[in-house]
C-alpha cells in the first residue's frame, strides 16, 4: 500500500486525461497519471480541435494549440473520374475574432503533437505520465478508492481519493464501475484516417480534396 499517492489518479493519458490532470495541477491539486501503453501513441487520430476546446486551452494557458494548429482548408470536390474542380466549400464562414468570440473556427492539430504539448505543460508541475502502467481493478469505500496497478508484471495497491477514467469507452474504469455505454454502431458510415505521404500532379496542400460521393458509392 502506498499512503503517499496523490489524491487523484488519472487513468488514460490521451487529451482528455492530460487536460484533466493539467486543470487539477493548476489549481493546486496533485495527480498521478498512468497509461497502459508502453509508449506514447503515434499518429494523428482525431485531428480537429473545435472552438469550445480552443477556449479551454486558452483558459489553461496552452497557446500552442491555437498557434500551431492549422486552419481548416477549403473543401474541393471534383467531377467523377477527373481532376476538374466541381465545388469549393468552407466548413465555417470566414470571420474575424472578437472579444466575445475569440475562436470562431476549429483548428487542425494531430493528437500526436497535442499530447506532446500537454505533457510539456504537466512537466512544469513536476508531473509525468507513467507509461506501461495499467489499472487492474478498483474498489470504492467511504474513505476513497483503492486501485491495483500493474507495471512490468509487478502489482501495486494504492489508496487515493478520486479516480478519473479517461481511458475511453472500452477502458477498464467504465467496466469496473459497470456503467453502460449507450449508442450503436453505424455499419453504413465509416471513416478511415491514415497518415499518408501522397504526391500527385494537380493536387495542392491548400485544399482538402474530396473524391466520390458521401451519399453513395463512387
Amino acid at each position: 500500500m502506498n499512503p503517499t499517492c496523490p489524491p487523484v489518479l488519472v487513468v488514460g493519458a490521451g487529451p482528455a486525461g492530460l487536460v484533466a490532470a493539467l486543470t487539477l495541477l493548476q489549481n493546486g491539486i496533485s495527480v498521478r497519471v498512468i497509461d497502459k501503453d508502453p509508449n506514447p501513441r503515434i499518429g494523428q487520430r482525431g485531428p480537429i480541435v473545435w472552438q469550445r476546446s480552443l477556449e479551454v486551452f486558452n483558459f489553461l494557458n496552452v497557446p500552442e494549440v491555437n498557434d500551431l494548429g492549422k486552419s481548416i482548408p477549403i473543401f474541393r470536390s471534383y467531377k467523377p473520374g477527373t481532376l476538374e474542380p466541381l465545388t469549393e466549400t468552407l466548413m465555417v464562414p470566414a470571420m474575424e475574432p472578437t472579444l466575445t468570440i475569440p475562436f470562431h473556427a476549429p483548428k487542425v492539430i494531430g493528437q500526436q503533437l497535442l499530447d506532446v504539448i500537454l505533457r510539456r505543460h504537466l512537466e512544469k508541475f513536476a508531473c509525468s505520465v507513467e507509461m506501461g502502467t495499467e489499472l487492474r481493478s478498483l474498489e470504492q469505500s467511504d474513505e476513497g478508492v483503492t486501485a491495483v496497478l500493474a507495471r512490468n508484471g509487478i502489482l501495486e495497491a494504492v489508496d487515493t481519493k478520486w479516480v478519473i477514467g479517461a481511458d475511453g469507452a472500452k477502458g477498464i474504469v467504465r467496466k469496473q464501475l459497470r456503467l453502460a455505454f449507450l449508442g450503436d454502431t453505424r455499419e453504413d458510415l465509416r471513416t478511415v484516417l491514415g497518415d499518408i505521404c501522397f504526391r500527385a500532379v494537380g493536387l495542392d496542400r491548400v485544399h482538402w480534396h474530396r473524391f466520390g460521393s458521401y451519399t453513395g458509392r463512387g
